[in-house]
């Protein structure tokens, strides 16, 4: 059996932890986790010989013994300095360019909608105006070509000078974006979010300290690069608009150091109870993580490292390694700089 098929009952009971993590939620986490993508600190080559540079982004499918390099940026105007900090992917839309319920590569060939964020301080991108800094989210779109020229785009998603990212430890370093194609899942699923994000739901860590501007008028939100925090966006684009809340607290959960950082994937939000925007946000989440740096937390029997995959939940600790990226899905000698997992996530409504 190859290294990554054995990984896939691992995966499976990964799912079946995060139901004991958030042991509040009613709701079930969709067992099928079919595919793990990451992004490296540096270039290099896998151990099938996929070759990939730090603008690359690649896969590997759970029931496969092989990587695949599933977005390359030279092919759109990326070189090497952009350097790829996290990024998420719109799997609602993905879903619906499935020809069957398991992923064949040909079904990735086109990337409806993906979001991105560099490590550089600023660095300019093919199409948008001005310069992208670290604060900002880059939104890809791509479409199945009608001639033969391929059809893609990329435009300014988040503008964090907007809403109070401006310091180079405001960096997005951990990304996950729910549009509101997401609203229209959760509610064939019979749940709502209880207030209006137009622009949708956006997930952020930051590379370390940072503040934002509060939802509750005249106070805001301090932490570190551990903490989990979600936009509610009104408006996006060159006039972003919207209210922060945070939902995860890495200081009060635990993990040391404070600075550890995550990548990010948002498997599961929950309301704990109804509020408005102009309140404090009552929730948590669950989500994946690769920490940027060895750390400690309540649940850990031993130290964490970069490259392993851990679960996490707003009061309920920490959960791993479920993965190490080293042994068992290897992409060369590189460490996992971001991670995300081709799942729905799950939302709970009070």
């Amino acid at each position: 059996m190859s290294v990554l098929g054995a990984s896939k009952a691992r995966l499976m009971l990964l799912v079946l932890a995060s139901v004991l993590l958030v042991l509040s939620l009613s709701a079930c986490v969709d067992e099928d986790i079919l595919g793990v993508f990451v992004t490296m600190k540096a270039p290099g080559v896998t151990e099938d010989g996929v070759e990939y540079g730090t603008d690359d982004i690649l896969m590997a499918l759970v029931d496969e013994g092989e990587w695949f390099k599933i977005f390359e940026g030279s092919e759109f105007g990326l070189t090497p300095k952009h350097n790829i900090a996290a990024f998420s992917f719109n799997e609602v839309l993905w879903y619906n360019l499935m020809s069957g319920p398991s992923i064949d590569p040909d079904d990735l060939e086109i990337i409806p909608e993906l979001y991105l964020t560099f490590t550089q301080n600023r660095i300019a991108v093919p199409g948008i105006p001005g310069m992208v800094y670290g604060q900002d989210i880059v939104k890809f779109s791509e479409e199945e070509p009608a001639g033969p020229d391929p059809v893609w785009s990329f435009e300014l998603f988040f503008d964090g000078s907007d809403v109070g990212l401006t310091t180079a430890q405001e960096k997005i370093d951990g990304l996950g974006v729910w549009s509101p194609e997401y609203f229209d899942y959760f509610a064939e699923a019979g749940t709502d979010l209880p207030f209006d994000c137009a622009g949708g739901v956006i997930f952020v860590t930051t590379q370390g300290k940072y503040r934002v501007p509060s939802a509750t008028p005249g106070q805001d939100i301090v932490g570190n690069g551990s903490d989990v925090l979600l936009f509610c966006a009104f408006n996006t684009g060159p006039d972003t608009a919207g209210l922060w809340y945070r939902v995860y607290n890495g200081t009060e959960e635990g993990i040391s150091p404070p600075r550890a950082g995550f990548s990010l994937d948002v498997l599961g939000f929950q309301m704990f109870s109804t509020t408005s925007p102009a309140e404090d946000l009552d929730a948590g989440v669950f989500f994946m993580f690769t920490p940027r740096t060895r750390f400690t937390a309540p649940g850990l029997s031993e130290p964490g490292l970069p490259s392993q995959l851990f679960a996490a939940a707003t009061g309920s600790g920490v959960d791993g390694p479920f993965l190490d990226f080293d042994d068992e899905y290897p992409a060369g000698n590189g460490v996992v700089d971001g991670i995300s997992l081709f799942d729905m996530p799950f939302y709970v409504s009070p």
